[in-house]
């Protein structure tokens, strides 16, 4: 009888439950976005910034370290930020217990330092990531093949050493040629194709997307990690990435909803539809909202040559500010950079907004247009009007427009008619040449050793603040890398003039999608609302 009762008792809560609502599984959430060619490579270290490739591994890797979409340096594989010894030249990494790659397998320090060891072998500017161990020269040659910098006290634990003290190597461990590989599966499969096959690429990664499938010149399929060591991988059940080769083609998948983001994995500095397209649908009330831009990867500027020359020294210090003030920079990003549809006026000085160093909006007093006083500073450096003659610009047939338009400000607000000159190569001891200065990693001295005892620039002061500066933390650094930035300001050593813009149309549906100074923001963080 009891057993009765307690089977009519469950047979009446089964009766109940099937009659509330069930609730319903959520849509699958499915992010689509053009990419303007098919991949080269997923090989973190044949792989190179702007590019296809890097945009996509980002989602896929994972190193010690990563920025985040704030470009705030973490810990990411490690456990901590590295103890770093007295002198600055050892530093001990740990690495977290539970992080695994795609097919299980727990990442170790043997994976770690055969992965570091093998970016370094690369003949490629992005095996400098590694330039600061011990041995790195060895390896280059070809006379050894793995770094003697580099050891394993155990399984969880690597340490480097350094040939000299160098904070910015903490900025390089964020990036992609320090991403850790499954050197098992590497070994298995052959150390040059195996990301040909989805599965050696997820077994082999440890990132919260794994590449699902690929068919090549068509498109790239990739899905969240299942049960993924870092947590979760935010609400996104697939990512396509449709290979559309040609601006039409990508202008007519977006604007038919096949596609939800354009520009998601930029692989030039150009944005991926014509700038006639771009700019009908900045004008379009109904559309601009989609647009959006961030100043990206490069800053366009003048240098001027100090160490020689009319511009030369403390003397040419009122010519140099001179001629940066008498720059209008809107009316240059207007002219120079496409209607003012790939850049903005650079403000801030050489850095681009959003990376360490930049001085804030408005902030470079060499950037204000102050034609009044720009003339009564050319006068009083050139009061007869000849030592102006001996100005001259150079730059490559790529940034002609720059020095184009920079031309004709000076010609009308200063009234000295400056040549210039188109060169196939870099020379030395130019007067003034235009061009582009591009970043790669999230360190002041990415830009400030362009000026260390350069052909265009000296200062002992200088020099010494950003020596010290390399021999620090990063966090003891950045006050003496402000410092040197300062120098360079007050010397007027460069004109930084605009910010290059990276573009995205991105479909209203689309939350949490952008880009900051350097890179898109991660998968894992972008979601897909319709309805």
């Amino acid at each position: 009888m009891i057993k009765r009762r307690l089977w009519l008792c469950f047979g009446v809560v089964l009766l109940a439950t099937a009659c509330q609502p069930q609730p319903t599984a959520p849509p699958p959430e499915v992010l689509r976005i053009s990419i303007a060619r098919d991949v080269v490579s997923l090989d973190p270290t044949q792989v190179h910034q702007p590019s296809v490739d890097e945009s996509l591994i980002r989602n896929l890797y994972n190193g010690l370290y990563k920025f985040d979409d704030s470009l705030k340096e973490s810990p990411d594989l490690a456990t901590a930020m590295p103890a770093v010894s007295s002198d600055r030249k050892t530093w001990t990494f740990h690495i977290r217990p539970d992080a695994k790659f795609g097919n299980g397998d727990r990442v170790t320090a043997d994976d770690v330092i055969f992965s570091w060891n093998r970016a370094a072998r690369v003949q490629s500017a992005d095996a400098l990531v590694f330039e600061p161990v011990a041995g790195f020269d060895a390896v280059q040659s070809g006379k050894q093949s793995t770094l003697a910098g580099l050891s394993a006290p155990d399984q969880g634990t690597v340490v480097a050493n350094l040939s000299a003290p160098a904070e910015y190597w903490f900025a390089l461990l964020g990036i992609w040629p320090a991403y850790v590989l499954n050197r098992r599966v590497l070994q298995d499969y052959g150390d040059k194709d195996w990301w040909r096959t989805p599965k050696h690429l997820s077994d082999s990664a440890t990132g919260p997307f794994q590449l699902n499938a690929w068919q090549p010149g068509m498109w790239l399929d990739f899905t969240p990690t299942p049960n993924w060591w870092g947590g979760g991988t935010g609400t996104l059940t697939r990512v396509r990435a449709e290979i559309l080769a040609t601006a039409s083609d990508t202008l007519a998948a977006y604007g038919h909803g096949d596609v939800d983001i354009v520009g998601y994995a930029p692989n030039g500095r150009m944005p991926e539809i014509t700038l006639d397209a771009l700019a009908n649908y900045e004008s379009d009330s109904k559309l601009a909202s989609q647009v959006h831009s961030r100043p990206w990867y490069e800053t366009v500027w003048l240098k001027f040559y100090m160490r020689s020359g009319p511009l030369a020294g403390p003397d040419g210090r009122m010519a140099r500010k001179a001629l940066s003030q008498a720059i209008d920079r809107k009316a240059f990003v207007g002219a120079a950079c496409n209607g003012g549809l790939t850049c903005v006026p650079a403000t801030g000085g050489m850095f681009l907004p959003g990376l360490q160093g930049y001085l804030g909006a408005n902030k470079d007093p060499n950037a204000k247009f102050d034609v009044s006083a720009a003339k009564a500073d050319l006068r009083s450096w050139d009061p007869g009007g000849t030592r102006s003659r001996g100005l001259h610009m150079y730059t490559f047939s790529i940034y002609k427009p720059l020095v184009e338009e920079v031309h004709r400000q000076w010609l009308v607000n200063l009234g000295i008619d400056v040549p210039f000159d188109i060169v196939d190569s870099p020379a030395m001891n130019r007067v003034i040449s235009g061009g582009v200065n591009t970043v790669d990693f999230d360190s002041p001295q990415n830009f400030l050793t362009e000026f260390f005892d350069s052909p265009s620039y000296s200062n002992p002061v200088f020099n010494e603040l950003e020596t010290t500066a390399e021999a620090q933390l990063p966090s003891q650094a950045l006050p003496l890398y402000k410092q040197a930035e300062q120098i360079l300001e007050d010397d007027v050593a460069v004109a930084s003039l605009g910010y290059r813009l990276g573009i995205f149309l991105i479909k209203p549906s689309v939350f949490g999608a952008g880009g900051n100074a350097l890179y898109e923001y991660y998968w894992r963080g972008i979601s897909i609302k319709t309805g």
